[in-house]
């Protein structure tokens, strides 16, 4: 199993990833690769709510991939809305992260232009409300 470390450790390197995609005209694989930053970095608050060291994906309820459905499972939904509420940047940002899905991995090249991956990358990145920078500091 994964531990809560390994996690952090693979939700930067994935976006660090997908940033290089980016950068050398990758855009459907950067967009993929964020997803998965995003997942990881709240699978890692989900061990750091049920205070486990490991990742529980062998239990069913946790071998999930939608980004909505593990907000809820990390303990912040609430905290979520309220920030989405507040902030239409933050609400527009999670809007286009929770689009994410791991089935994007079969979408043909040329699914993604650049203008949508930089969008996405931005979305999880902007240091005031991006997505990614939002979860790693409750993880």
């Amino acid at each position: 199993m994964v531990t809560r470390t390994q996690l952090k450790e693979l939700s930067k390197l994935r976006l660090q990833e997908a940033q290089y995609l980016l950068g050398v005209g990758l855009y459907d694989g950067a967009c993929y690769l964020g997803g998965y930053a995003v997942e990881l970095a709240l699978k890692a608050r989900i061990c750091k709510l049920l205070k486990v060291a490991e990742y529980p994906e062998r239990l069913k309820d946790f071998k999930i991939h939608k980004l909505e459905d593990l907000v809820y499972l990390a303990g912040l939904k609430e905290e979520w809305d309220t920030k989405k509420n507040s902030s239409i940047q933050f609400r527009a940002n999670s809007n286009a992260v929770f689009a994410w899905s791991e089935t994007w991995r079969y979408f043909p090249k040329g699914t993604r232009s650049q203008a949508n991956a930089q969008d996405f990358i931005e979305a999880i990145t902007d240091t005031t409300d991006g997505v990614f920078i939002w979860i790693k500091n409750k993880w």
